[in-house]
């Protein structure tokens, strides 16, 4: 059972994870601006994980069964990520952190599967959520 993608698969990843990271950039243009009048920044960052390996990374994995790349949108301030105090009685706060997986590995009939992944409108809505604590002055 061989756990590796195949290196055109391999490839379309890549370039499906770096034009998600440009879409987004550009999504998330007006909501950087909104931000920015709070004294915030929004920091797009890609980190990449392999579940079956037990790593997590800043630059990019092999890309193989339990690969994952994820996109993160965190709301940074004085060079710390934002908290939003939580009133539901299972947490504190709640990290001003939206992440979205633009690409993992998994296995179908025993072979790895490369599963691409372009919707991230919950994140953006995410992002809106965090803006409006701000506006209220919950954060």
């Amino acid at each position: 059972m061989k756990n590796d993608l195949p290196i055109k698969d391999a490839s379309l990843a890549e370039m499906h994870e770096d034009a998600i990271f440009q879409k987004i950039s550009v999504a998330t243009g007006d909501i950087v601006k909104s931000f920015g009048k709070y004294g915030c920044k929004l920091e797009i960052i890609r980190k990449w994980h392999n579940s079956q390996d037990s790593i997590t990374s800043d630059t990019r994995l092999p890309i193989k069964f339990g690969y994952e790349c994820w996109i993160c949108c965190d709301v940074i301030r004085n060079g710390i990520t934002l908290k939003v105090p939580s009133n539901d009685g299972e947490v504190d706060y709640y990290v001003c952190s939206a992440c979205f997986t633009a690409s993992l590995v998994t296995k179908s009939f025993f072979r790895p599967k490369l599963i691409m992944n372009s919707d991230f409108s919950e994140t953006l809505d995410e992002l809106r959520n965090f803006l409006e604590a701000l506006h209220e002055g919950k954060v």
